[in-house]
C-alpha cells in the first residue's frame, strides 16, 4: 500500500510539472524574452574610465563619471556603508553601458577621477554657463544651477582639506563632476573655465564700445 501511493505520487507530481511547463503564460515569456534580448557579451578585457565614457550615451556621462568615482574612492573601504555604496554603483554604471545588473563586468580602477587643485571662481562659473548653455535653459535659473552647484563644490573642497578621508575625496570628486554638468564642460576642464570668462568679458567691452 506504501508503495501504491509513493507511485502514485510521483505519477501526479510529474504530470502537474508537466501541465505547468506546457500551460501558457503570456506574461512570464514575454519576460524571459525580454531578459534573454538584454544579454549581451561581456569586454575581453576590463574597462577602464576611458572605455566606460566612450560606451556610455551622451546623457548618461554625469552619472558613469558619478558612479565610477564611488567605485574608485570606496573601492578600499570594507564598512557596510561603503561596500552597499560601491554595489549600487556598480548596478548603475553596468546598466548605464548596456549591461545586466548581474553581469560581472570588471572594471579597472587604477585611474582616478581628474579633479581641480583649485575651482573657478563663481563669477567665471555663470559667464561660462551662459555662454555654453546658449540660451536653452532660462538664464536666470541656469544661474541659480551654477551658483549653488559651485557653493557645494567649495565647500566639498574645504571639507577634504580638513579632513583627508575616501569618504570626502569622493563627496569633493562628485560635487565637482556635479558643477562642470551644470556649466557644460567635462570635470578635467573645470580649470579652463577663466577661458570663457575672457570672451564674455570682451564682449562686455565690445558692447560698451558700440553703447
Amino acid at each position: 500500500m506504501r508503495k501504491f501511493i509513493l507511485l502514485f505520487t510521483a505519477v501526479s507530481l510529474f504530470w502537474l510539472c508537466g501541465c505547468m511547463i506546457s500551460a501558457s503564460d503570456p506574461a512570464a515569456e514575454r519576460a524571459f524574452e525580454v531578459y534573454h534580448q538584454l544579454h549581451t557579451l561581456l569586454p575581453d578585457a576590463p574597462l577602464d574610465m576611458q572605455d566606460v565614457l566612450e560606451r556610455a550615451a551622451a546623457v548618461d556621462r554625469t552619472a558613469v563619471r558619478i558612479a565610477w568615482a564611488e567605485l574608485y574612492f570606496l573601492k578600499d573601504l570594507r564598512t557596510v556603508q561603503a561596500v552597499a555604496k560601491r554595489e549600487k554603483a556598480r548596478i548603475t554604471l553596468n546598466t548605464l553601458l548596456g549591461f545586466l545588473p548581474s553581469d560581472p563586468v570588471v572594471y579597472d580602477l587604477e585611474t582616478s577621477p581628474a579633479l581641480p587643485v583649485e575651482l573657478p571662481h563663481a563669477s567665471a562659473v555663470e559667464k561660462a554657463a551662459l555662454i555654453i548653455d546658449d540660451g536653452k535653459i532660462p538664464p536666470l535659473e541656469l544661474l541659480r544651477l551654477a551658483r549653488l552647484a559651485h557653493v557645494e563644490a567649495v565647500t566639498a573642497m574645504n571639507e577634504a582639506e580638513m579632513e583627508n578621508s575616501p569618504e570626502k575625496r569622493l563627496a569633493y570628486a562628485v560635487a565637482c563632476i556635479r558643477l562642470a554638468d551644470v556649466i557644460g564642460v567635462a570635470p578635467e576642464k573645470l580649470d579652463e573655465v577663466e577661458v570663457f570668462e575672457e570672451r564674455f568679458n570682451s564682449a562686455n567691452v565690445r558692447w560698451e564700445k558700440s553703447h
